[in-house]
């Protein structure tokens, strides 16, 4: 069956690493540009070629740098030493099951952390949708609001 364990476990492990927003007075808000760019980034395979480039030198290095603007450091290393979501844009690659975010919410308290709801579709079955979902966790790190993790409640497959 094409593509039945990819996408996501993507978004499992997308969802263990980053993305938030901040509240303000403890109530809660809707995500900032940094935590819904960040989980776009991470369940949309290939995002900006990110795993095409990465097939031309394997640089893990380069491919995980892609998140830095989004993503804290101790985020980045744990979603490289979980291989994510690279091992994912592989298995889409080779299912040809490709995803992309039709949106975003999520909500944080005022210490930074929240819960997120990511809604997939394919692009080789616009009928078919997927909602990944999880808490994060947002910190500010070199004067810019990141994710520093996320965990992903549910693991959604390719089909």
């Amino acid at each position: 069956m094409k593509g039945k364990h990819i996408l996501f476990a993507a978004a499992g492990i997308a969802v263990l690493l980053c993305a938030g927003c901040k509240g303000e007075e403890g109530n809660s808000s809707s995500v900032g540009n940094a935590p819904e760019s960040f989980l776009k980034e991470v369940f949309t395979t290939d995002f900006e070629e990110r795993y095409t480039e990465f097939q031309k030198d394997n640089d893990t290095e380069k491919y995980y740098n892609t998140f830095s603007d989004y993503a804290s450091k101790a985020c980045i290393e744990a979603m490289s030493g979980d291989r994510m979501p690279l091992k994912y844009d592989k298995k889409a690659d080779e299912e040809s099951a490709q995803t992309t975010v039709s949106e975003v919410k999520c909500e944080v308290n005022e210490d930074g952390e929240g819960e997120f709801e990511v809604f997939l579709s394919y692009e080789n079955d616009e009928a078919k949708k997927e909602k990944a979902t999880g808490q994060i966790t947002v910190i500010q790190e070199d004067g810019k609001e990141k994710v520093d993790s996320f965990f992903l409640s549910n693991i959604v497959e390719v089909k």
